[in-house]
């Protein structure tokens, strides 16, 4: 299942992910969130965990989003990482209201 997902993602520019942030991660040098979601380009979504690189301005609102347990959308790269893939260089987030 991870390697069908890596052969039909790979790597992929501007994705986007709509999801609820599961996990922060403070402990890498770049921040990071899981993310548990779907694509929007997916013709029949499939939920799955992202870790996705927060820009600096992105940690407090996926922190606000987490804590209420409020859905997100992300967009940015996609690039297979080990079993999954991982979402870098992210270009927008936002928080979807209740």
């Amino acid at each position: 299942m991870a390697k069908d997902l890596r052969e039909r993602l790979g790597r992929e520019e501007v994705a986007v992910l709509n999801g609820v942030v599961t996990k922060l991660h403070r402990d890498v040098n770049h921040r990071e969130a899981t993310i548990y979601g779907s694509f929007l380009h997916e013709g029949a979504p499939r939920q799955r965990r992202v870790r996705v690189e927060l820009r600096a301005e992105d940690v407090d609102r996926a922190a606000d989003a987490w804590r209420a347990g409020l859905e997100v959308a992300v967009a940015g790269d996609l690039e297979p990482r080990g079993t999954g893939v991982r979402m870098r260089r992210v270009t927008r987030f936002v928080v979807r209201p209740e």
